[in-house]
C-alpha cells in the first residue's frame, strides 16, 4: 500500500491498527470492564459505568503515541 504525504496522519495510524484490530481491543476492554464489575459487585465496593468503542481506542492509543513521542515535565502538562 502507498503512502503519500497528502494524506492525513490517521491513514498511517491505520496501517498498524485496522478497524477489526481496534473493534476487537473495545471488545475485550468492554468483556474485562465487565469481569471486573461483577467482582465489585461481590464485594460491595462501587464501580463506575464504563464502556468503550473502536473511535474511543483509536484516540486512546493515538495519544499514548503523542504522549511518547512529545515528552512533557509531567502529566498534566498534555492536558493545558
Amino acid at each position: 500500500r502507498r503512502f503519500s504525504r497528502k494524506k492525513p496522519t490517521t491513514d498511517f495510524f491505520g496501517l498498524f491498527l485496522d478497524d477489526e484490530t481496534l473493534e476487537k481491543l473495545a471488545h475485550f476492554t468492554n468483556s474485562y470492564y465487565q469481569l471486573k464489575k461483577e467482582e465489585a459487585k461481590k464485594n460491595h465496593k462501587p464501580i463506575e459505568d464504563f464502556q468503550t468503542n473502536k473511535t474511543l481506542m483509536r484516540q486512546f492509543l493515538g495519544s499514548l503515541i503523542f504522549m511518547g513521542i512529545m515528552k512533557m515535565r509531567s502529566l498534566k502538562d498534555y492536558f493545558k
